[in-house]
């Protein structure tokens, strides 16, 4: 089952029985445990997806991930006005920067959820499943 309404922006591919996390109910000591641990592995497996710097939208003539962060850097410091960011500090940047190459050439950037809050977490009494929604905010 698929819903989708353009003039709010929803898209639902299927209902979830539970309640959010945001809503007040008892839970005892078993069923904190439960949560906890499937809110974990879910994290664990969003993580376990990994993304190469080619799968990262029209960014796909980028050869690794420090390529890209240069151009996201550059055009980001495009953006700032002269006099808030003088050539000293933009060479203070940039020099920062560059003595993280070592560090960016291992990157390995995985998915993350992006707005992990309690109501995106919902937890189902019946079966003990733990589901994250919402997946708007994705990004790797």
């Amino acid at each position: 089952m698929h819903y989708f309404n353009s003039d709010a922006g929803l898209l639902v591919s299927e209902w979830i029985d539970g309640d959010a996390l945001n809503t007040y109910f008892n839970y005892d000591t078993a069923q904190i445990h439960k949560i906890y641990s499937g809110i974990l592995d879910n994290v664990r497996k969003l993580h376990a997806v990994r993304a190469n710097v080619s799968d990262y939208p029209g960014h796909q003539d980028f050869q690794t991930w420090h390529d890209l962060f240069q151009y996201k850097l550059q055009k980001s410091m495009d953006l700032v006005p002269s006099e808030f960011l003088d050539d000293h500090l933009r060479n203070r940047i940039w020099g920062l920067f560059n003595q993280c190459k070592t560090y960016l050439k291992d990157v390995d950037p995985c998915v993350i959820h992006g707005d992990l809050r309690c109501h995106n977490v919902v937890y189902d009494r019946h079966d003990g499943q733990v589901h994250l929604i919402d997946f708007e905010s994705v990004m790797v």
